[in-house]
């Protein structure tokens, strides 16, 4: 349709060619989630629907709009040729002859093209999902169905229903889980028996005094098991995700908001990922940035093990994170050592990583200090946020401090996702006992204070 020359494989022949340097590889079956760090000549792409999936690969720079755009025939993948107005007078309907200037025509097989309506409204609705666009519809995603998503949306809805009724807040997930747990919650909220949840088919209309819902539907096979992360709530978790990032794409939704999803589930369930985050940017490298009223903090590493830190960072990469907070004003960076190596002794990553990337930094101007030494950072005097080297290494001071009011987001990507601070909290399914605060403090402002 673009102009690219492709064809159409089988898995068997796309499996053979992983790694060739001369073919590269689209897939939407999941079975090539796995493959994506080892070849560089695949992209999974994780949602359905044709014109969001030149929306994807047109954010990632594999695909673009140009002269070369509908000059293939769409059956035999061959170049086509300017056909002569008169020679396609029969073979046309008479009011496109008279309508349409140019044709083209397939040397091969004779089919005649034009640029028809359905051609230029594509083209419009891929130039529009690379535009910028201000923040007016919120998804927010229903999280693992057998987690506490379901509940803390139901909570903040009776709860602050002013929320909904300034905002346009669009929950995305399955109708018979959001029924299903409004109806257990009947005997602790009085209010939900009054509460509607509404579908709407896209954006377009919002009910304001309404819990809007798209729907993902639940399948005939996927079961609900509260308090549980299972391969059916894997399964339903992506197909939300899916289907968030389509809106996301196409214009529809300008801001995702996750509730809780499951690691475990979606594992269970064939997806290997470790994470929203790493679904979202798609094999980028997105900086998890954490936000609270008290403190501001970013991990330049997310989901690795300790042991692979050391060797996964570098100079380039820390800078590139720098350059992304530089709009937040003044940077703090942690050291990765104990006492952030004291000039050397207890390991040189300080030496030759982290100080030759801040004095790059520095010299770009960009606010950054350190290493500071982690155990006594908040001693060095404030800055406006922090970069921690990897992810646990101040996370657990932010969230004990900070838990219940804060949120994280995922910058550096081209998809403007947020996501709660907490997990799923399996143990508060059947007492309804989880908190609601930190999706209050995402849609009650909160989000106001990223930087996009």
């Amino acid at each position: 349709m673009l102009g690219y020359d492709t064809e159409v494989l089988p898995l068997e022949d796309i499996e053979a060619l992983l790694g060739s340097e001369e073919f590269t590889l689209f897939s939407r079956n999941a079975k090539f989630c796995k493959y994506r760090e080892e070849h560089s000549n695949l992209l999974y792409i994780p949602f359905e629907g044709l014109e969001t999936q030149l929306y994807f690969l047109s954010k990632r720079g594999m695909i673009e709009i140009n002269e070369a755009a509908f000059s293939r025939c769409t059956i035999c993948n061959i170049e086509l040729e300017q056909a002569d107005k008169g020679q396609v007078k029969d073979s046309v309907p008479p009011y496109v002859f008279k309508t349409q200037k140019n044709f083209l025509i397939c040397p091969s097989c004779k089919k005649i093209y034009w640029k028809a309506s359905h051609i230029l409204k594509i083209e419009e609705k891929i130039k529009r999902s690379v535009e910028a666009r201000s923040l007016i519809n919120i998804g927010v995603t229903a999280g693992d169905i057998n987690g506490a998503g379901p509940q803390i949306i139901w909570k903040l809805f009776v709860k602050r229903k002013d929320l909904f009724r300034q905002k346009r807040i669009f929950i995305i997930g399955s109708y018979d889980v959001m029924e299903f747990y409004r109806k257990k919650y009947l005997s602790f909220s009085k209010k939900l028996s009054k509460s509607v949840l509404n579908i709407v088919k896209d954006t377009k209309r919002y009910y304001p005094g309404e819990l809007n819902l798209i729907d993902v539907g639940m399948r005939k096979n996927e079961k609900l098991k509260p308090g549980s992360p299972t391969d059916d709530s894997g399964k339903v978790t992506h197909r939300t995700l899916e289907r968030s990032l389509e809106l996301h794409l196409s214009g529809e939704i300008d801001l995702i908001v996750n509730t809780p999803n499951s690691k475990e589930s979606l594992n269970l369930a064939g997806f290997p990922l470790k994470g929203a985050t790493e679904f979202y940017s798609g094999g980028s490298d997105a900086l998890m940035t954490f936000f609270s009223p008290g403190m501001k903090l970013a991990l330049l590493t997310r989901h690795i093990p300790i042991a692979q830190v050391s060797e996964t960072i570098n100079k380039d990469m820390l800078l590139a994170a720098l350059r992304i907070l530089r709009g937040y004003g003044r940077i703090g960076v942690l050291g990765l050592n104990p006492h952030a190596s004291e000039g050397g002794i207890i390991g040189n990553e300080e030496k030759d990583i982290i100080i030759p990337a801040l004095e790059a930094a520095a010299a770009e101007g960009i606010d950054v200090a350190g290493p500071m030494i982690p155990d006594t950072f908040f001693m060095d005097g404030d800055r406006d946020i922090y970069l921690s080297i990897y992810h646990d290494q101040l996370l657990p001071l932010f969230k004990n401090s900070f838990f219940k009011k804060s949120f994280q987001a995922s910058l550096g990507i081209d998809v403007k996702r947020i996501s709660v601070s907490h997990g799923t909290a399996w143990s508060t399914v059947d007492d309804f006992s989880a908190s609601e605060e930190s999706l209050e403090y995402i849609l009650d402002g909160g989000m106001d204070s990223i930087i996009w």
